[in-house]
């Protein structure tokens, strides 16, 4: 077929052009009926957004349904149909729209099949990717949901250490800059990998977002492993973490008694007696003996 059309080329300029155009739309066609399998109140908004004719958020009232119907392998016939394309702009924009519906549905399977920029990540093409996918449509929320779906597929916790670093400096960095109050929402609502990533985003920039301690509050493992790291080099906040140690919940004054151990000071003994004198939450009423020694 290559050989065929290469002949045309050179023989008819004009009529090769009419049938890339041609073949180029039933390329298109095939991926599109892959992408709309189940009938839905979806579908014709799907089509449309995958034709360019309305935005991706157009698809957001659908998102839950969609979602519901996902086909784990369904993204890998997907990206067998996909990688076929040839590298035009129109088929590029094309390809960005169809990921960008695969990750909506939460169908990560698309990723193991093909290219993946989450695997043994390189700097610039990682960051390209949610370019991409911006371009595609998604708002902050979805751009961390697609980070969160394709992380947790995996394996090597190197990979997924990298991914988390290179996707709060490359990524989230900057959209932290351009609306803070949106992104650090769009982080406190998201589930722990999520908020894990919200930290190491903010931590980029600790001085200027002690918003970081109000996740001394969160109870999942991940991201108070990541709060404590971040805490541990912030000594200048001393007295914000010397406040911990009287807050209401538990959770917090625990992070407080951890920070204040791994700094080592003497000059906190005090505070950590008087905290141990009115504990009455057991865990850490262990911790602040043990500290105590």
């Amino acid at each position: 077929m290559n050989y065929m059309m290469n002949v045309v080329r050179s023989a008819d300029p004009k009529l090769y052009k009419t049938l890339q155009s041609s073949a180029g739309m039933r390329r298109r066609d095939a991926v599109i009926k892959v992408l709309t399998e189940e009938k839905g109140p979806e579908t014709q908004t799907l089509i449309d957004y995958l034709y360019g004719r309305v935005p991706f958020s157009a698809l957001y009232p659908y998102e839950e349904q969609m979602a519901k119907n996902s086909h784990f392998y369904r993204g890998y016939r997907l990206r067998n149909l996909l990688d076929g394309f040839p590298a035009k702009d129109e088929d590029r924009e094309f390809f960005n729209r169809c990921q960008a519906c695969t990750f909506l549905r939460q169908e990560g399977y698309f990723m193991s099949s093909g290219k993946n920029p989450f695997y043994q990540p390189k700097e610039e093409a990682f960051a390209g990717f949610f370019k991409d996918m911006e371009e595609a449509g998604m708002d902050e929320a979805h751009l961390l949901k697609t980070f969160i779906l394709n992380v947790k597929s995996l394996y090597l916790d190197s990979d997924k250490e990298r991914c988390f670093e290179l996707a709060a400096r490359r990524v989230f960095l900057y959209k932290l800059r351009a609306n803070p109050e949106a992104v650090m929402e769009v982080f406190r609502e998201s589930e722990a990998e999520g908020r894990r990533l919200g930290l190491m985003t903010m931590a980029l920039m600790a001085k200027e977002y002690k918003e970081i301690l109000s996740y001394a509050k969160d109870t999942a493992k991940s991201v108070r492993e990541e709060l404590l790291k971040i805490l541990e080099e912030q000594k200048d906040w001393k007295d914000d973490i010397l406040v911990l140690l009287s807050d209401k919940k538990a959770g917090p004054r625990e992070a407080a008694v951890y920070v204040l151990d791994a700094w080592n000071d003497v000059s906190d003994r005090p505070a950590l007696e008087a905290a141990l004198e009115k504990e009455k939450n057991a865990k850490v009423r262990r911790l602040l003996t043990q500290v105590l020694g």
